[in-house]
């Protein structure tokens, strides 16, 4: 559902038995296709991510919302990208 524009629903992004690497190019590349802010629930079973995840954000000037808790072998994460385009333009 969306409403003013914006869903109020995370985007889940699976990317369970992929490397912090590999995680962290999905989502750069997410950043390319989207043309506003849009927030992620990332799931993922690489235990670094909890230092890549919240460096990456710093680095690339996103919002890291935490990890939000971890079911079997998979934690979740909030994220909230903003478009790659509109981040140049400032």
């Amino acid at each position: 559902m969306t409403t003013g524009g914006y869903d109020d629903r995370p985007e889940v992004m699976d990317v369970r038995g992929l490397g912090c690497g590999s995680v962290l190019v999905r989502l750069a590349q997410k950043r390319k296709v989207i043309s506003e802010s849009t927030t992620i629930l990332l799931w993922t079973d690489d235990a670094g991510a909890d230092e890549e995840l919240p460096a990456w954000c710093r680095m690339t000037l996103q919002q890291f919302g935490g990890r939000l808790d971890k079911v079997d072998d998979v934690w979740r994460y909030e994220l909230t990208l903003t478009p790659l385009l509109a981040k140049q333009q400032e």
